[in-house]
């Protein structure tokens, strides 16, 4: 791809390679500032790490490449090569800044117009995508076929050429071919003619999205939520095997993950009733990002919809049914209780929506038996609800005042009762039958409702 003759006199022009590694070196420069330092302090999720790193970048190459560093980057620099302009010079800090942010104009539009527009009907996002696309062939083209002067789009808006460093004193005598302008324009345009028709395209490959702007807003609604992104994107691997799965992309405000999902789900159903019981619906909370940290915390929660359905269903059920327990007072009343909580949780076991109570109790005295404790505690919890389903799962979880870690002691109502019942019946006559078995695990198969620990699959 070399120029076959170059006048003596005039600059010689950079090689294909040269450039390309040197954009490569300046890339990793910058996502090791993004990665290492940007992220770390802001999150990978953030609006204000994407401004970051957007100021970041249009500030280095607007220095680098300017007058005030000698005209080049870093890459620049280690590959032998400068930015000047027709008469040789190296180029001023505002037309640095300009080449720079005219090349920077695709990215940022596609990044910030959806967060700018997020109710748009107009595909923003799709359009900038190819708008991308089209600045990156045109660039492409005109790295191959543009042999007289090698300018890619943002060398034509500044006036500027990329030359070996040895040479960079010297005039560039050779003319702009605006043919070459010409045809990158077309090639931009028809790219953008093509982002207005990706929606038709989604139609047509993934039928016509559901509810996506009524599920923003109702979801939006809810206290925790900060915002929300509905994915319909018909290349998402999901999308190969269910053309109508939809992916919520929430984040939160704080971080409870298996309460939010289900508030999550429970309006997204709410505000768009007419969801196929067999399309999947996948909630993936996102909470707030607290201390310097590289890893993107996520909480995956799948399911289909009627699932979803069924687990709020017999939500509703069970609460009809147990009524408002004083579960709390009652555990709290042992004299060793230091502290006590309940959570309700709902998950998917043997194919069905159970219904599991959490009781943990901290014990205040080290001569107290863990196993007595939690036998005390279903007593009391079990005296205050007399209502509660035999196939409610009590799990009680009892921390000790010092030593071993806490102790969990699952089982059913009706195990607990049983075991429970026997005690009592031979309290006189025999030795306290063992404590009840752990039978009970966490559900197997392909899914798995949020669990008490925000943990999903």
């Amino acid at each position: 791809m070399e120029r076959v003759t170059r006048p003596e006199s005039g600059a010689e022009l950079a090689r294909f390679f040269q450039r390309i590694f040197a954009a490569l070196i300046d890339l990793f420069l910058l996502m090791m500032i993004f990665i290492f330092g940007v992220v770390g302090y802001l999150g990978w999720f953030a609006p204000e790490a994407l401004l970051a790193q957007t100021a970041i970048t249009l500030a280095y190459f607007s220095i680098f490449n300017s007058g005030l560093v000698g005209g080049g980057t870093i890459g620049k620099h280690l590959m032998g090569v400068r930015v000047v302009n027709r008469a040789g010079d190296t180029i001023g800090f505002g037309r640095s800044v300009w080449r720079s942010a005219f090349d920077m104009i695709p990215s940022a539009a596609a990044a910030y117009l959806p967060l700018a527009m997020p109710n748009s009907d107009i595909p923003i996002a799709a359009i900038g995508a190819a708008v991308g696309g089209g600045f990156a062939l045109t660039n492409l083209y005109l790295y191959c076929f543009n042999w007289e002067t090698r300018q890619i789009l943002h060398d034509l808006a500044a006036g500027t050429f990329v030359v070996q460093a040895e040479t960079c004193d010297r005039p560039f005598p050779e003319r702009t071919r605006w043919g070459h302008v010409a045809f990158a324009i077309v090639l931009i345009a028809a790219s953008a003619y093509v982002g207005t028709k990706v929606r038709d395209f989604q139609e047509a490959v993934q039928g016509r999205p559901l509810c996506v702007e009524p599920i923003k807003a109702a979801v939006q609604t809810l206290p925790f939520v900060d915002r929300v992104l509905v994915d319909r994107n018909p290349w998402s691997p999901e999308a190969q095997t269910d053309v109508e799965h939809r992916t919520l992309w929430v984040f939160v405000r704080d971080d409870r993950p298996a309460i939010e999902a289900r508030e999550v789900a429970r309006k997204t159903l709410g505000a768009c009733p007419a969801m196929r019981d067999d399309q999947r619906l996948t909630v993936m909370v996102i909470p707030p990002h607290r201390g310097y940290s590289m890893i993107p915390i996520l909480r995956n929660f799948p399911a289909t919809v009627k699932e979803w359905r069924d687990s709020f269903a017999f939500e509703a059920s069970a609460k009809r049914q147990e009524g408002s327990c004083g579960i709390v007072s009652a555990v709290a009343s042992i004299p060793y209780a230091s502290r006590v909580s309940v959570r309700d949780f709902y998950t998917a076991l043997e194919d069905k929506s159970v219904h599991v109570k959490r009781i943990d109790i901290s014990v205040s005295s080290s001569q107290v038996k863990l196993n007595d404790a939690a036998r005390e505690a279903v007593r009391k919890a079990l005296a205050a609800c007399p209502a509660m389903d035999d196939a409610t799962i009590l799990n009680v979880v009892v921390t000790p005042a010092a030593g071993p870690r806490p102790e969990e002691y699952p089982g059913t109502a009706q195990e607990w009762r049983t075991s429970l019942a026997s005690e009592a019946a031979h309290k006189n006559d025999a030795p306290r039958p063992a404590s009840i078995q752990r039978r009970w695990r966490r559900p197997g198969g392909n899914f798995v409702l949020p669990q008490p620990d925000g943990q999903g699959r």
